[in-house]
């Protein structure tokens, strides 16, 4: 493992996200330590999403929501990805996973599968996201979903049909990573 000299960090932001900036010295490729280099670090938390397969109605279940983000880059803002939240401290992944299937979209999964852990943007912030395959059938839908209205949360549901959402993905119309990768995951399983 290379060496890392971490010399200061500092909080410049303490909201919702966290915002350090560090000072530090790394191990290069050649074995030399670096110069002091300034890195920024945006601190949310993990996150955990699902991939959601409703076997009866051999759909999709994916969430509609606005995001500031992508609106601002023109990108329309309102974005379809596989239903996703923060795990808070002293929750695991699994429990907020399934917590954010019921509000989001209204369903108990039947089954949760853990596929795998990754870092959403290592290069801006140490979230990682926890990606869940889950199963339900028509029985499992038992609430509307849409949000929480004390987080102001304005989620529409959308069932897409499995094909489709898969020609969409090789079409390149999915713009949210989890959702890229989660059905990249469920392509390559099928092939």
């Amino acid at each position: 493992m290379k060496r890392v000299e971490l010399v200061r960090t500092e909080r410049l932001f303490d909201g919702f996200f966290k915002l350090d900036r560090a000072i530090l010295r790394h191990e290069t490729p050649g074995g030399e330590m670096s110069p002091e280099l300034m890195r920024l670090n945006v601190e949310r938390g993990d996150g955990a999403a699902v991939l959601l397969v409703n076997h009866d109605n051999r759909t999709i279940v994916l969430t509609r929501q606005f995001r500031y983000a992508a609106w601002m880059r023109g990108d329309g803002g309102w974005i379809l990805e596989i239903p996703a939240g923060t795990v808070p401290p002293g929750r695991t992944p699994a429990q907020v996973a399934r917590s954010e299937l019921l509000e989001e979209v209204g369903y108990r999964p039947a089954r949760l599968k853990k596929l795998m852990t990754f870092y959403a943007t290592p290069g801006t912030t140490s979230e990682r996201v926890h990606l869940f395959f889950g199963e339900v059938d028509n029985c499992h839908k038992i609430a509307a979903g849409g949000g929480l209205d004390s987080e102001h949360e304005f989620i529409e549901v959308v069932e897409m049909p499995l094909e489709e959402a898969l020609a969409m993905l090789e079409a390149g119309k999915f713009v949210d990573a989890k959702t890229v990768i989660a059905l990249q995951w469920l392509a390559a399983g099928m092939r």
